[in-house]
């Protein structure tokens, strides 16, 4: 599950700005961010993050003119990738201090927002330290709706991690399978075995945050225009589960499918169609239990539910050279390359487990998505 952490990481190396003599990219784990200077620690602070004001004044990212940070978001206070000069910047490097002389000892400290020196070492999460926050958007109200608790037990707690967060995961030339990752909404539908039911009921639909929290949308007249039971209805996904957990046996455990919903109005870039879905896993099994097809298996079963798939856009052996080429370009999904990538996700052809993540899958997100203009939406 996809963690939000501002981490004490080493600069890996360092590399000119093609356009600046006086800025360098420092890499940090596989994220590139500009820097005017470096040391061997930083407090890597990712997208997605709300900082500060302190914060924002001592980066010399506040104008004093609005009185707002210059980042992203209404306030300025929110990071976002961007693109200076022609090269794409992720994420920002936060000065650390090495002091030889100090009653805690020598080593790495980072200041709060009383310049108070807290010693830190290397893959230490600070955002708490820093007063760091991530992000979460005001979501709309058809993609919002009454819940109820259901059980985080019954539920599989999916999300993915970014390859440049774990970049030497995947290994180059291992057989991979590269799908289109989608924007939209993660909407899962899981159908559990009579014993778990709640309130007489076995089907439930949820979001990403929602399933992780162990909630499930109400099916009912009040939530009519709740996109993620739209689609559960129009796709009949719990008649199509029974068909599944029919056709595996399965009575004891939960059988879950995990897809996106996407389309004109459920996020910023619609694909020129209404809502729709596609899927993306399916798997078996109690949160932390839980097991996943690989990907031919979990392609034989959607066909069989009449159930279409994200877009493949590549198998074979893997290289980092060949995804950053795969990842960009405009969407696959209609045919009439509507507008541009989100990116992808990766997965072995040989399906493993890593002892950082669990189950080996991660996203690569298109630098032209990161830095899109517009009314740019990422909701959850």
């Amino acid at each position: 599950m996809s963690k939000f952490e501002v981490k004490v990481r080493a600069i890996l190396s360092l590399e000119p700005h093609p356009n600046a003599d006086k800025l360098e990219f420092a890499l940090i784990e596989g994220y590139r961010t500009l820097v005017k200077k470096a040391g061997d620690l930083v407090a890597y602070i990712p997208e997605a993050a709300v900082l500060p004001e302190w914060i924002l004044k001592s980066l010399g990212l506040w104008n004093v003119e609005e009185n707002k940070g210059v980042c992203g978001g209404e306030l300025g206070n929110r990071v976002r990738a961007v693109k200076l000069r022609g090269a794409i910047s992720q994420g920002i490097a936060y000065p650390l201090n090495f002091l030889k002389f100090h009653p805690f000892d020598l080593g790495w400290f980072i200041r709060d927002k009383d310049m108070a020196l807290w010693p830190v070492r290397e893959d230490e999460d600070v955002a708490a330290v820093l007063g760091i926050t991530k992000h979460f958007p005001q979501v709309p109200a058809e993609l919002a709706g009454a819940v109820m608790p259901v059980g985080r037990h019954l539920f599989p707690a999916f999300d993915l991690e970014d390859i440049k967060k774990y970049p030497t995961i995947i290994q180059e030339g291992e057989l991979v399978f590269i799908t289109e990752k989608l924007h939209g909404l993660l909407t899962g539908v899981v159908l559990l075995p009579e014993k778990d039911a709640v309130d007489g009921k076995r089907f439930f639909v949820f979001g990403k945050g929602l399933g992780q929290d162990g909630l499930a949308f109400i099916d009912d007249a009040a939530n009519k225009d709740n996109v993620y039971l739209k689609m559960a209805h129009k796709f009949n996904l719990e008649s199509k589960l029974h068909l599944l957990a029919d056709k595996l046996n399965e009575t004891e455990r939960p059988v879950f499918m995990i897809g996106e919903t996407f389309g004109i109005g459920v996020q910023d870039l619609g694909y020129g169609e209404k809502p729709t879905y596609r899927a993306f896993a399916l798997g078996v099994g109690y949160r932390s239990r839980e097991v996943y097809f690989d990907y031919l298996t979990a392609l034989s079963h959607a066909a069989d539910m009449d159930i279409q798939w994200v877009p493949e856009l590549y198998r074979g052996p893997f290289s980092t050279a060949m995804l950053a080429k795969i990842i960009i370009g405009k969407e696959t999904l209609t045919g009439r390359g509507v507008h541009i990538r989100e990116g992808g996700v990766v997965e072995p052809q040989v399906p493993r487990e890593d002892l950082q993540i669990g189950r080996v899958a991660l996203k690569a997100i298109s630098p032209e998505y990161l830095v899109r203009s517009g009314h740019t939406t990422e909701f959850q």
